[in-house]
């Protein structure tokens, strides 16, 4: 019998397939194996494997010897001693100059807002604002500092605050008195301290000693007494408290402070900031009224009085006029420059 090649071929082929196809088989179970042994079970995964970031070097970091566990740094010279505490509104007083009034110059009070320290009382911590601040009218001057000590990054003086009901002691170093100033300023900057110390609940008298040294020439021009008391003289009679210089409120704008006026009022009026043009005009009673003490001096006491007026920036004044032979005039006065929104 004879047989057909083509048809023997045929027969074999599917032989010679399928020992090709598991051949491929046993080649990629063999290349699977040793995939899974290099990387691992999640290799064959079609999740991706999470990964973890490994922490980044710090090229910065100081090859120093590091702080034991739970210790904390030094502070830098810039880190405050103490820990902040609250802000509190408390009055620090500057001279301010009108040259168109009678009692000029005179000290303004300015409410402030200052931080108090922890284990600081409010007359530390106004006294310490008076000796590094820059007062926010700038109708006021500072006699312990100016835009020259700010400019400059002089360090601040400090105050040393001692004393007990029976009055209260200030001791200053020598360089808090480094600003070139007049005789008649010198004698305010001293005001301006004791000012200072009675208005946040330091008892009279203040004596004010320098470098612990009591008798001391401060300015060049002021030789400091034993101590000092309360002088309403050297305050103006007519300031503005409520509001500040640049600041903005919302009307009716409540206007308010102390002073001393001629029958016991104070003028108040409003002007238009951009023309000068007068919007409104009214005066306000003092609590006190006209009082004098014992010795004929005024007592100045507390005003306030709203003003009802449109948008606008507006300069407020609130004065002390007198009569005299010329005509009215000011004694004193404060003015605020504030912008009314809607």
């Amino acid at each position: 019998m004879t047989t057909t090649p083509a048809l023997g071929r045929r027969r074999r082929w599917p032989t010679v397939l399928a020992v090709a196809v598991l051949v491929a088989v046993l080649v990629v179970v063999v290349w699977l194996l040793v995939v899974n042994v290099l990387l691992g079970d999640d290799a064959g995964s079609s999740t991706a494997p999470t990964t973890t970031a490994s922490p980044t070097t710090d090229v910065t970091t100081s090859t120093g010897p590091s702080e034991p566990a739970g210790a904390s740094p030094e502070p830098s010279p810039s880190t405050p001693t103490g820990p902040a505490g609250p802000v509190e509104l408390l009055t620090v007083w500057f001279a301010g100059d009108h040259d168109d009034t009678v009692q000029s110059p005179a000290l303004y009070p300015e409410t402030t807002e200052v931080t108090v320290r922890q284990g600081q009382t409010t007359v530390q911590a106004a006294l310490d604002a008076l000796l590094s601040t820059l007062p926010n009218d700038p109708d006021y001057s500072n006699a312990f500092w100016d835009e020259d000590s700010q400019a400059s990054g002089r360090t601040p003086a400090t105050a040393t605050v001692g004393g007990d009901t029976g009055g209260t002691v200030v001791d200053l170093p020598a360089e808090a008195f480094g600003i070139g100033v007049g005789s008649e300023f010198a004698s305010l900057g001293v005001q301006q301290v004791v000012s200072t110390v009675l208005s946040n609940g330091g008892p009279a008298p203040v004596t004010l000693t320098v470098d612990g040294q009591a008798g001391a020439e401060v300015w060049g021009a002021v030789t400091l007494e034993p101590e000092y008391p309360l002088d309403e003289s050297v305050w103006t009679s007519a300031s503005i408290e409520s509001v500040r210089d640049g600041g903005t409120t919302s009307s009716p704008v409540t206007v308010a402070g102390v002073g001393f006026g001629f029958e016991g009022e104070l003028d108040v009026l409003v002007l238009d900031e951009a023309t000068g043009d007068e919007v409104d005009s009214t005066f306000v009673a003092l609590e006190g009224g006209a009082t004098v003490d014992e010795a004929g001096n005024p007592v100045r006491s507390a005003y306030a009085v709203e003003l009802t007026v449109e948008p606008g920036t507006y300069r407020v004044v609130v004065a002390d006029g007198s009569e005299s032979d010329e005509g009215p005039t000011w004694v004193s006065y404060d003015d605020k420059v504030v912008t009314v929104e809607p």
